[in-house]
């Protein structure tokens, strides 16, 4: 007498939705164009018009950069959903947005942890290679070189959840699935993180940011969902502003190489 296993079966790769493939290359170089000039030109005069002083706008607050980072997070949601994906007939269910499920927390959250030791590695090994201790400018213009037990209630927002959200859904959720089509999963799963980490914009930590890009766009080809990723994207973050918090809070310098990451 035979039972049946009651082992689950393998998870396979899911593929994008076809109407992925109702985009074209012009479409995406559009939601970049906006993307870059709002970063480029909307800051500097964002900064301006919010600052008493030209010395205040080139080196804005921390909270400052925490509303225009909100804004710009919008700008990019706001373009992608209205030029690309509504023009074309496409829902937030075709790029994963589906229904939040408790195994997608799961397996999110566990994803963010796992890209911890994973970037610390990558950095550290990178530090090795460099004459001078790396810098990361992002944690700088966040924080001001100190995060505040004010501003944490800010900043946890901002960086966990909307610019991992706005972030996903432009990398992951509409290039990574478009290049999946085109291309395949394998280099799509490359090239996008690299994409990813070039525009970052940090050449000494693009290693270990195409390390946590791969494991997004992973996530999001295995599940079929979004989710996975802006959690574990949120996951990671999150660690990494608590982790400066906690380094800061008493007088104490910023972490360097082992915390590079978006």
């Amino acid at each position: 007498m035979t039972f049946p296993s009651r082992t689950p079966p393998p998870v396979a790769p899911l593929p994008p939705s076809s109407k992925l493939g109702r985009i074209e290359a012009s479409d995406l170089l559009l939601v970049l164009i906006i993307g870059l000039g709002t970063m480029r030109f909307l800051a500097p005069a964002f900064f301006s018009l919010f600052s008493a002083s030209r010395e205040a706008a080139a080196h804005p607050s921390p909270a400052l950069m925490m509303v225009f980072l909100t804004l710009h997070s919008a700008v990019l949601v706001v373009s992608i959903r209205y030029l690309v994906l509504m023009r074309h007939g496409i829902g937030w269910a075709d790029i994963g947005l589906g229904r939040l499920e408790g195994r997608w927390v799961r397996l999110g959250i566990f994803g963010g942890f796992l890209c911890l030791p994973l970037v610390a590695m990558i950095n550290l090994f990178v530090q090795g290679a460099m004459p001078e201790p790396m810098e990361n400018p992002q944690i700088d213009a966040l924080t001001g070189g100190k995060i505040e037990s004010s501003m944490l209630f800010v900043l946890l927002p901002v960086g966990a959840i909307i610019v991992p959200f706005a972030e996903e859904v432009a990398f992951r959720g509409v290039f990574f699935r478009w290049l999946s089509l085109k291309t395949g999963a394998r280099w799509a799963i490359l090239l996008s993180a690299v994409f990813f980490a070039v525009l970052h914009g940090i050449p000494h930590f693009i290693p270990a940011i195409t390390a946590l890009g791969m494991v997004l766009a992973v996530l999001v080809q295995r599940t079929g969902s979004l989710w996975p990723a802006i959690i574990a994207h949120g996951t990671f973050n999150s660690v990494m502003i608590l982790t400066v918090y906690s380094l800061t809070s008493g007088d104490g310098a910023l972490p360097a190489a082992s915390l590079g990451g978006p």
